[in-house]
């Protein structure tokens, strides 16, 4: 099953076998020619595309060792300034997961998870500087898709440490994440609008996603291999619930054998507990690349009578006004 929400480059493919109700992982199908860790993309905080673009060919290579080099070695360089700490988790968090250090990982997207809060809280009072200057004078506290897929990848960790009780507590954080975030991001727009030199009103825009498909899918195969029809019941139901819901995001059709599987069991067909627990076989893939994030904005040059105003790359040949 593919998540289109997910915004970062694509994961490696896996498949994974459910039996006597360990998930384990047997072999990796491909490694995409297109791939990059979940946040590399968001370096916008950075200004050294070459370091990135060498990063990315480790990663698209299936390097995952050199890319970690790299990284270490970008840190040593002072590349990830103590403000872009948040970038230097994720990206080490992510290629720990695709080589296959779970633990490691896992130890790497908590101090992600707690560099967020922490950033975030910290920010909300120097935001209002950003919208005046740009991004970079403040610290890189994260999207929210990278906030909720830490809990992912943590998740699929678990699942490979055969953990599935650590596992759906990671899951179940997807969900509770989205609401809470929303909540954030509104006292950050009271904040803003409750400054001293506010002037120009901001609106809080509603995100209207409280819901994630892949953290229920997961949910239903961590409880399929524990063989508990009625849950398994629940999280598809769910899982539909959130399809319909968001249909900007889920803008293809739901797969038909996830539609099969929820009639089955609504139909009290879902199979027997113990027989749930032996042999499955599930396909994970993340596919496409993240954004990348660029500057933009103009610059306004100020004579005795006039000003100029141009793009921030391109020299001034607008009229001045």
């Amino acid at each position: 099953m593919t998540d289109r929400l997910c915004l970062s480059s694509a994961f490696r493919s896996r498949i994974l076998r459910i039996n006597n109700g360990a998930l384990m992982k047997i072999k990796t199908l491909f490694i995409p020619a297109i791939i990059a860790a979940l946040a590399l993309s968001c370096a916008g905080t950075f200004t050294d595309s070459e370091y990135f673009s060498r990063l990315d060919a480790f990663i698209s290579a299936g390097d995952y060792a050199q890319a970690l080099v790299n990284i270490e070695e970008a840190k040593e360089k002072q590349k990830f300034a103590y403000k872009d700490r948040l970038l230097y988790y994720l990206d080490k968090g992510v290629l720990l997961s695709y080589q296959g250090d779970y633990e490691q990982s896992n130890q790497c997207l908590n101090d992600a998870e707690t560099a967020m809060e922490e950033l975030f809280t910290k920010s909300i009072s120097s935001a209002a500087a950003s919208f005046l200057l740009n991004d970079n004078i403040l610290p890189y506290y994260g999207e929210t898709y990278e906030n909720i897929y830490v809990n992912i990848f943590k998740a699929l960790n678990y699942l490979n440490l055969n953990k599935l009780d650590d596992a759906y507590v990671e899951v179940r954080r997807v969900n509770v994440k989205l609401v809470e975030l929303e909540d954030k991001n509104k006292r950050l727009v009271e904040s803003l609008n409750s400054a001293q030199d506010a002037s120009i009103p901001f609106k809080m825009q509603a995100g209207n996603f409280y819901d994630d498909a892949l953290a229920h899918y997961l949910s239903y195969l961590i409880f399929r291999a524990q063989g508990e029809p009625d849950n398994c019941r629940i999280s598809l139901q769910k899982l539909q619930k959130a399809w319909d819901a968001n249909g900007e995001i889920y803008n293809f059709s739901m797969p038909s054998v996830l539609k099969k599987e929820l009639q089955a069991f609504e139909a009290g067909r879902g199979g027997d507990p113990q027989a749930m627990k032996n042999g499955r076989l599930a396909l994970i893939a993340f596919v496409g690349n993240a954004p990348r994030k660029k500057a933009i904005g103009g610059l306004i040059t100020t004579y005795d009578n006039a000003i100029g105003i141009s793009e921030l790359d391109v020299p001034i040949a607008l009229p001045n006004i």
